[in-house]
């Protein structure tokens, strides 16, 4: 297929000959919306370094699952989408690993939840402030304590059910402040 006959078609016939096996029109789709792509993602995770990888890896990702894209919908949505889900796991796992050593223990690291590992910032003040007390203090006794439901259960008078829907709601609520409300889905 000639250069000049690619770059007259519109994003979404690209991804449907790209469908069919054209790697030339795959490429042009990552011309055409890396850039704009690496904008997004360096917004969402302030790092030139993780938005190439995040871009890369969202690429990669469009390439092997191409036969899933819908024409009706617009690439761009698809692939924005792709980068935003790669997006919010990047921050799920940055926040639940790190190294930190445990207050009063000098010299012993332990693993701690919701710490940034990069920069070892302490996410549990911006956590109190996100969550209403009753799901935070479960979250703590989880993740900080690293209680077991019935032991959070026996520590603050409520049933193992309740507490395993504050730790719900509470997870749901982090997920939607670190990884934003954005609407996802296809349309013209």
């Amino acid at each position: 297929m000639e250069s000049l006959e690619i770059s007259s078609l519109s994003s979404e016939e690209l991804a449907d000959k790209a469908r069919a096996g054209s790697v030339e029109c795959f490429a042009e789709l990552v011309r055409r919306h890396y850039g704009s792509l690496f904008r997004f993602l360096y917004r969402r995770v302030s790092n030139r370094h993780d938005a190439e990888d995040l871009s890369q890896e969202t690429f990669a990702r469009a390439y092997r699952k191409i036969d899933q894209y819908q024409s009706r919908y617009k690439f761009a949505t698809w692939l924005f989408t792709i980068g935003w889900r790669l997006s919010c796991t990047f921050h799920r796992s940055r926040v639940l690993t790190v190294e930190l050593p445990e207050e009063g223990v000098s010299g012993e690291v332990v693993d701690h939840p919701f710490v940034i590992a990069d920069d070892s910032v302490n996410l549990w003040n911006k956590i109190e402030k996100i969550l209403p007390e009753s799901q935070h203090s479960v979250l703590w006794h989880k993740y900080g304590e690293g209680l077991s439901i019935s032991e959070i259960a026996d520590k603050t008078g409520r049933s193992e059910v309740h507490v395993k829907v504050l730790l719900h709601r509470a997870r749901t609520k982090l997920a939607k402040s670190f990884c934003g409300n954005m609407q996802i889905g296809g349309g013209k």
